[in-house]
């Protein structure tokens, strides 16, 4: 499903049954609920007013997730992704050390955050080409 620039301050009711969810360059500040979408193989939350997610740990299927351009201050739980992680333009600090436990990550981008440190584990990503400490984008 494609709501992407719709104008949507909050999520309408969803069918737990998507594949893809992408509601990019919207005004949204919850993303409540996304967490029970538990067969998401596509999740584009990017270009809103997010400061916070609930987890995304049990969206198993999980490939993409855009979170890209938003207001996030730290990364909700997720699920070890087998795929790409776009955390690019927020207000992140810090990352988790859990990010080390994404062992299926292919690519991630962290850039344009204040980080003040990285998870030493990052490194240790062999699937990610570029996860290690110089080589997050």
């Amino acid at each position: 499903m494609r709501l992407d620039g719709a104008g949507l301050t909050a999520l309408p009711v969803l069918d737990e049954s998507l594949i893809e969810l992408s509601v990019s360059r919207n005004r949204l500040r919850s993303a409540s609920g996304v967490g029970r979408l538990r067969h998401l193989r596509v999740l584009n939350l990017a270009d809103n007013e997010l400061t916070w997610l609930p987890s995304l740990r049990d969206l198993a299927d999980l490939h993409t997730l855009d979170l890209g351009h938003n207001r996030l201050t730290s990364v909700p739980p997720l699920p070890d992704i087998n795929g790409y992680l776009y955390l690019h333009d927020n207000a992140l600090t810090s990352l988790p050390d859990s990010l080390g436990d994404l062992t299926r990550l292919r690519y991630l981008n962290v850039s344009a955050n204040p980080l003040e440190r990285l998870p030493a584990r990052l490194g240790d990503m062999q699937t990610c080409s570029n996860c290690g400490p110089s080589g997050v984008v």
